[in-house]
């Protein structure tokens, strides 16, 4: 896991991270244990979480939010990315993690509905763990560290078990609200 060094500006992590990510590809030819899975870590006010890397199409700096009235509970408004409208919702909220509005730093986009992204603190590095370190059994998936059934894989690393982030599940369950809204609109 990459650790982070005195402070440096959300450029600089973007910048690294991003390194990291373009390094893996590079690095494609070579041979590769089959056991391994990438995960991307971050955390969320102070609870530290994973997602799979193969579930992110994109993580950015997050810009200026703009509110939208009516939205419901969790969506935090409407931002710009890459020249496309996306809907911003607060990571935090839908996992039950305590975030200060003014630490939402980055935008986790999800391959699968590229118009909605989840915000989140810090970014805390590219990891690569094997399988056997993610575990979805019923002892580990109703203990403390896993609140939701958006989490119920744990990763256990170095002594710490972060919650691992069902990223389709937590798009799903953003995009019934939603939905929702768009189809009494159409009723009235």
């Amino acid at each position: 896991m990459s650790m982070l060094a005195g402070p440096i500006t959300q450029d600089e992590e973007v910048a690294r991270l991003r390194r990291e990510y373009d390094a893996s590809f590079a690095q494609a030819g070579a041979p590769k244990s089959d056991a391994l899975v990438e995960m991307i870590g971050l955390r969320v006010g102070a609870a530290r979480y994973a997602v799979r890397r193969r579930e992110v199409a994109a993580i950015v700096a997050l810009s200026r939010v703009v509110p939208v009235p009516g939205m419901h509970d969790g969506v935090l408004g409407i931002t710009h990315v890459r020249g496309h409208v996306v809907a911003v919702c607060d990571l935090g909220a839908r996992l039950g993690a305590q975030s200060a509005p003014n630490e939402r730093r980055f935008l986790m986009l999800s391959g699968e509905e590229p118009s909605l992204g989840f915000s989140f603190d810090e970014l805390t590095g590219l990891l690569r763990v094997t399988e056997d370190a993610l575990r979805t059994d019923s002892a580990t998936a109703s203990s403390e560290a896993s609140t939701t059934s958006r989490t119920s894989t744990l990763l256990h690393l170095d002594g710490a078990v972060l919650p691992v982030i069902d990223l389709a599940a937590l798009v799903a369950e953003a995009k019934r609200p939603l939905s929702q809204a768009q189809h009494a609109q159409k009723e009235t």
